[in-house]
């Protein structure tokens, strides 16, 4: 429910967009009301004080704004607002400063009820929950606009103990903003029978946190291997921060050597959060799309590389090419999709509507 006080900003947002042309009390009045009465918000509608008694706060600055460096003139008014007795008009003066707002427009707003329908699968989450509710109150959001909330829908069924998940990519976060090294044991041996799983315990620079495929990934330099891998969040047990050796001093990372790693160039030539050594290659491949599937990849790219080499209309066939890296080739990895078991689960949905031109991928190691 939205307060009293934000029932106030709202009101001097939509005065001040008016003083900026000029107009009358009665037009203030109605441009108030009828704004708030379209939005759907449950109130009665403002008198003849009551806009008064804003355009008095808005002299004063006794509201949210967000100007730098605002003097007062002789009368301790921030901002101008003068009455034109002829025209019977509000308006700022020429010499006034115009209040800026964290304020969207009507073609904006549609923005608030798209990422609550983003957020709603986390409002179990008590820190999502107070997202929720400040941006209603922030950007007052009627309940008109909180219908279309219903519309986002992401079908996908909730991973076991998402709401975990989501609270220790939350804390991992914190650790990555401080700049703190973790420890953590990893379930290294998927298992369905839970009394074989294994334990191992990584000491890592986190670095950033991948959602793929629906599972939660973090991106972190293991300081033991000194390679970037990636870790699923669903596989972390007891998490901590990572202490000097007999001290419980903190040990950091610094922003350098973070920059140093060039994670956008790293993960330029992969697939989702796959991490490759170093001496594998870069290979292009090319890949042969047929009916739906052709359809599908020119309008949701499936690798940031991709460029079209050819396009059949009449087939309705087109062909890509990715730039990827690869398992190095040899006589049990020769294909791609045996190379680069990412690729093959990708490729995997397209069924027998996609082609990979292995011929032109083994020809130079022939």
């Amino acid at each position: 429910m939205i307060k009293e006080a934000s029932y106030r900003q709202l009101r001097i947002q939509l005065i001040c967009k008016k003083l900026i042309v000029g107009a009358s009390l009665d037009q203030l009045i109605s441009h108030v009301n009828s704004t708030f009465s379209k939005r759907g918000f449950e109130k009665e509608s403002f008198d003849k004080r009551t806009i008064q008694l804003d355009i008095q706060s808005i002299r004063e600055g006794n509201f949210e704004y967000i100007n730098k460096d605002i003097s007062f003139d002789n009368n301790s008014h921030v901002f101008k607002v003068k009455y034109q007795r002829a025209s019977n008009i509000y308006i700022f003066s020429e010499d006034s400063e115009i209040p800026e707002f964290n304020m969207l427009d009507e073609g904006e707003r549609m923005t608030l009820p798209f990422l609550i329908g983003i957020l709603n699968p986390y409002k179990n989450i008590p820190a999502v929950k107070k997202v929720l509710l400040g941006l209603e109150d922030t950007f007052y959001i009627s309940k008109e606009e909180q219908k279309s909330v219903k519309a986002i829908v992401i079908p996908k069924p909730p991973l076991r103990k998402e709401n975990d998940i989501i609270a220790l990519s939350i804390s991992i976060l914190g650790h990555i903003s401080r700049n703190e090294c973790i420890e953590f044991n990893y379930i290294s041996v998927h298992k369905l029978d839970e009394t074989l799983i294994q334990y191992s315990k990584q000491e890592v620079i986190p670095l950033e946190i991948r959602l793929y495929e629906n599972l939660y990934y973090l991106i972190g330099f293991n300081k033991k291997t000194e390679e970037i891998r990636n870790y699923r969040l669903d596989q972390f047990v007891k998490l901590k921060v990572s202490k000097l050796t007999n001290s419980n001093e903190t040990i950091y990372f610094t922003e350098e050597f973070v920059k140093s790693l060039n994670l956008k160039k790293y993960f330029q030539n992969t697939i989702g959060v796959w991490c490759h050594k170093s001496f594998e290659t870069v290979e292009t491949v090319e890949i042969k799309f047929l009916g739906w599937a052709a359809t599908y990849v020119q309008a949701a790219p499936i690798h940031s590389t991709q460029v079209i080499s050819e396009i059949n209309k009449e087939k309705n066939e087109l062909i890509l090419e990715i730039k990827i890296k690869l398992f190095t080739y040899s006589e049990s990895r020769k294909t791609a999709r045996e190379r680069s078991p990412e690729l093959a689960f990708l490729l995997g949905r397209f069924r027998e509507f996609c082609e990979v031109n292995e011929e032109k991928l083994i020809e130079k190691y022939k």
